[in-house]
C-alpha cells in the first residue's frame, strides 16, 4: 500500500511535454490553413450570436459536430495516439459527441439562452477563443505548437460546452465534452503545465452550471 501511495499522477504519464507539443505541430501543419478560418469564425459567432436566427443556429451545431468528427481522425487518430494509446478509447467519444451535434442541429429548436445561463455560455466561448491561445503563448509554446480554436480537443469540448449553455441544452448532451476534460486536466496536471487552467477553470464554470437548479429545470428536454 505505501508503494502505491508513492506514486504520483507524472509517473504514469507515458510521454513528455516536448512530445506532446510535437504532436500540435504536426497537427497544425496538416490543418493548415484551417486553423485561421476557425479563429475567424469564432470571432464572427461573438460578435453576432444575439442576431443569429434558427437557421443560423442549426448551422453552428452542426459545424461543431463536423468538427468533432474531424478531430476524432485528425488529431486523435493521426497523431495522438502514436504517443498515448488511452485517447484510442476516445474517439467513438469524439464520434458520440460529433453525432449529437449534428442531430441537435437538425431537430433541435434552438433558441438563444438569456442571464446568467447566456453569460456562462460566453466566458466558456472566450476562454476557448482567446484566453487559450493568448496562455499558451505566454508559457512559451511557440506559435505552431499552440491549440486551433475549435479544431484541438480541449478548444471543442469547451466551445461545445458554451454551445449547449448558449442554447440550454441538456446537460447530459455535453457528458463527451465533459469526461475529455476531466482527462485532459490530469493530462496537464501530470505535466504541470500552466494548461491545466483550460479544462481546469471550463470544469469549474461547468459545475455551477449544473449545481444551479435554475439552469437544470429550464433546460430544453432532449429530443434525439
Amino acid at each position: 500500500m505505501e508503494e502505491l501511495l508513492s506514486y504520483r499522477l507524472a509517473d504514469l504519464l507515458l510521454f513528455s511535454e516536448s512530445t506532446y507539443l510535437r504532436q500540435f505541430e504536426r497537427y497544425n501543419q496538416w490543418l493548415y490553413p484551417g486553423q485561421y478560418i476557425a479563429a475567424i469564425y469564432g470571432l464572427l459567432v461573438l460578435v453576432f450570436i444575439t442576431r443569429f436566427n434558427l437557421f443560423l443556429n442549426r448551422i453552428l451545431f452542426m459545424i461543431q459536430g463536423l468538427c468533432w468528427l474531424l478531430m476524432s481522425y485528425g488529431f486523435l487518430w493521426q497523431f495522438y495516439q502514436s504517443i498515448n494509446w488511452m485517447v484510442l478509447y476516445f474517439i467513438p467519444v469524439f464520434i458520440i459527441q460529433g453525432f449529437i451535434f449534428l442531430r441537435l442541429g437538425f431537430k433541435q429548436n434552438l433558441i438563444l439562452a438569456k442571464g446568467r445561463v447566456l453569460f456562462s455560455g460566453l466566458i466558456l466561448w472566450f476562454l476557448a477563443l482567446i484566453f487559450n491561445p493568448v496562455l499558451e503563448f505566454s508559457t512559451q509554446r511557440n506559435f505552431s505548437e499552440l491549440s486551433c480554436f475549435l479544431l484541438t480537443p480541449d478548444s471543442i469540448a469547451v466551445t461545445s460546452v458554451a454551445t449547449m449553455m448558449l442554447f440550454n441544452q441538456k446537460w447530459l448532451w455535453f457528458i463527451p465534452s465533459f469526461s475529455w476534460l476531466v482527462f485532459s486536466l490530469l493530462t496537464y496536471l501530470s505535466m504541470e503545465s500552466y494548461s491545466v487552467l483550460i479544462p481546469g477553470m471550463s470544469l469549474i464554470i461547468i459545475m455551477i452550471y449544473l449545481l444551479t437548479p435554475l439552469n437544470r429545470l429550464s433546460a430544453n428536454k432532449p429530443t434525439l
